[in-house]
């Protein structure tokens, strides 16, 4: 029902509206005489790709010089053409009621069969790949000679990184992305990056080589695109997609000024305990991430006054838990709105476009809540993530896909993400650990995260290890240094605190003189030994020279560095891959279990405990199942082992072997 005061022109442009959806949806219908696709073909439960082309309009040439608000119907219907929650909804009409979103298992996490899938990936970031002269970024990723050479040396998986329309809308122009792309506002390719077509002929090609494309989606937040725009002008659900909070015109002295030229203000630590005290907003929260003195000191922040479609002037307060040009989206709004669109984008990826995994950007922080007085609200490790996560794994693995998740927060939340959500993780366990051994040669905090890690259960296959450059390294100890800061830990033969251990590791300087000494020492000590290593041995083993770490007359001195041009390491050793059989026949009744006996525990060993009636993984409690039937699968021992099986020692009680 409207509101007095709606102009005819409101309701003229909301009846054209609602016919050009009709005339979209129609447009969208999959034609009967298309051709068969590779998808289609080898894999039938995927659903067929869907191309809401209609809805997702480009930025065209002239645009007429009228008001930027609700006042404006020629406006408003122009930044409907290009909201990502008007695509979802035509992709969701598109794919309900079809049998084949009921084809493929989707409740737990399979971490197994994504590796199996695609076991080594190539990150490709735009910034960090060459193309050839006049070629687009996609077109080169699409390259078939490169995916020859890809599928030779082992690789099966590309990440491309976010390549869609990212950024902001001002008036009728675009604004650039302020986060490398992570700032979305469009399921459109950004033609800097190429077209649709190149990037669906990429996953075409990988798929005739045996690989899979890696897209991303942003389940926290949207960049400032139409989506925003129709959010601040009230237009039907679309608030609902956003932390945003309606202030009345008599409590806009609460709110601060926004600057000349600006589209929001950032609200000062006053401005945001005023607004809670009012009751408007939940407050402070756990962490201010890209805190600036004088540009983000909260998580908050104002939009300016602007005319909605009914003619009512509004200010809004939203929630940006990243930069102000990444309002964070609400997931648990009864509209549903902003979880329809992250559905959507994802959907959009995986069934349009053809790609196979999804990457979850920034996936912990869909979830705030209130605390008590005086404490900071609830925004970090909250159920509402946990439950969010498992919709958007699910749906991924509903149409045939797999996702990996970015959850840069403690060990107890990449376990608890990961035994309902995506099946993989980045690896900000032991990442941080494995780079201070490099440059320390110190192991022993590895070793503290490896042994923490299994005791608390998260399943070492699911961890994807990169030694990339990222920008949240150095704040990779969370589980120390946040979560855990007053429990005490053994390092390096000291009892220390979490806070403790994460500042002795972050080299932090307010650590104790003494440790920071000791640090300087190993860095010193591993400068100089890499000075000796000038040049790398290619022979192979058992073939190296004096100084390569054989015993006898040319071995090195194990007391002193080796000699210049050399370097000494240890014997190769080969590590054959796990051959799993699949898990479709049934297992064992609960009552019937039984734990299998292995000769030795290894991180990539199969878990210990069946699951029963051939479920699907959940964290490390399934065992693959043989071939030929319901029993476990064995690691066979000796000659009897097969090149995909793993060799291991030979047991003292014939049972285990």
């Amino acid at each position: 029902m409207r509101e007095p005061g709606t102009s005819e022109r409101t309701s003229e442009a909301d009846a054209a509206a609602e016919a050009s959806v009709e005339v979209e949806e129609d447009a969208a219908e999959p034609s009967p005489d298309l051709e068969v696709t590779f998808d289609e073909q080898f894999f039938a439960a995927r659903p067929k790709a869907l191309r809401p082309i209609a809805r997702r309009r480009q930025f065209v040439g002239s645009r007429p010089s009228f008001e930027f608000d609700g006042r404006n119907a020629a406006y408003v219907e122009w930044l409907r053409n290009q909201a990502m929650l008007g695509d979802a909804n035509t992709l969701a009409r598109q794919l309900s009621g079809q049998a084949s979103m009921w084809q493929n298992s989707y409740a737990h996490p399979n971490p197994r069969a994504a590796v199996e899938r695609a076991s080594v990936w190539f990150t490709a970031y735009p910034l960090s790949f060459i193309t050839r002269t006049g070629q687009s970024f996609l077109s080169a990723l699409g390259d078939p000679g490169m995916w020859k050479a890809f599928r030779e040396i082992g690789i099966r998986g590309i990440h491309t990184g976010p390549v869609k329309l990212a950024g902001g809308i001002s008036g009728w122009s675009h604004t650039p992305s302020v986060d490398g792309h992570f700032d979305r506002i469009s399921m459109a390719i950004d033609p800097v990056f190429g077209t649709e077509e190149e990037f669906r002929s990429m996953c075409e090609v990988a798929a005739e080589h045996d690989g899979t494309v890696i897209d991303d989606i942003v389940p926290g937040h949207t960049g400032k695109g139409a989506d925003f725009r129709l959010a601040e002008m009230n237009f039907r659900d679309y608030p609902g997609i956003y932390h945003m909070v309606d202030i009345p015109e008599e409590d806009w002295n609460l709110l601060p000024d926004v600057p000349e030229g600006a589209d929001s203000v950032n609200l000062s630590p006053d401005s945001e305990q005023a607004l809670q005290k009012a009751g408007y907003i939940i407050g402070r929260l756990q962490r201010v991430i890209f805190y600036e003195p004088g540009v983000k000191e909260t998580n908050w922040s104002a939009t300016r006054p602007i005319v909605d479609t009914t003619g009512k002037t509004r200010r809004w307060v939203y929630l940006h838990y990243f930069k102000a040009g990444q309002p964070s989206i609400n997931w648990l709004d009864p509209t549903f709105a902003g979880m329809r669109l992250v559905v959507g984008d994802a959907l959009h990826s995986l069934v349009d476009l053809g790609t196979g995994a999804l990457r979850l950007d920034a996936n912990g922080f869909l979830g705030v809540e209130k605390s008590a007085e005086e404490q900071p609200g609830w925004s970090e490790g909250h159920p509402l993530s946990e439950a969010a996560n498992q919709l958007i794994g699910s749906m991924i693995r509903k149409v045939g896909g797999f996702s990996f998740q970015e959850l840069n927060l403690t060990i107890d939340d990449i376990k608890a993400t990961s035994e309902a959500g995506p099946d993989l993780s980045y690896d900000f366990i032991t990442r941080p650990a494995y780079h201070y051994a490099l440059v320390t040669a110190d192991t022993e905090f590895l070793r503290l995260t490896l042994r923490l890690s299994m005791e608390i259960g998260v399943d070492q296959a699911s961890l994807v290890h990169a030694l990339q450059n990222h920008d949240e390294l150095t704040y990779e100890l969370l589980h120390f240094a946040a979560g855990h800061r007053d429990e005490m830990f053994e390092l390096n033969g000291e009892e220390m605190t979490g806070a403790q251990a994460g500042r002795e590791c972050a080299a932090d300087p307010a650590g104790p003189a003494d440790r920071r000494e000791r640090a300087l020492q190993r860095r010193l000590y591993h400068q100089r030994h890499c000075l000796h290593h000038g040049q790398l041995h290619h022979g192979r083993t058992g073939d190296q020279g004096p100084g390569h770490g054989n015993s006898g007359a040319g071995g090195a001195d194990p007391g002193r560095p080796p000699a210049p041009g050399h370097v000494q390491r240890p014997a190769a050793r080969r590590l054959c891959p796990v051959r799993l059989g699949p898990d479709g026949h049934p297992g064992p009744g609960p009552q019937q279990r039984r734990r299998t006996h292995l000769p030795g525990r290894h991180p990539l060993d199969q878990p210990r405990r069946p699951r029963p009636h051939g479920n699907q993984p959940r964290g490390h409690q399934l065992i693959g199942r043989d071939a030929q039937g319901p029993q476990p699968l064995r690691v066979v021992a000796g000659p009897a082992a097969g090149p995909g099986l793993v060799r291991t020692a030979a047991a003292a009680d014939p049972r285990r072997a």
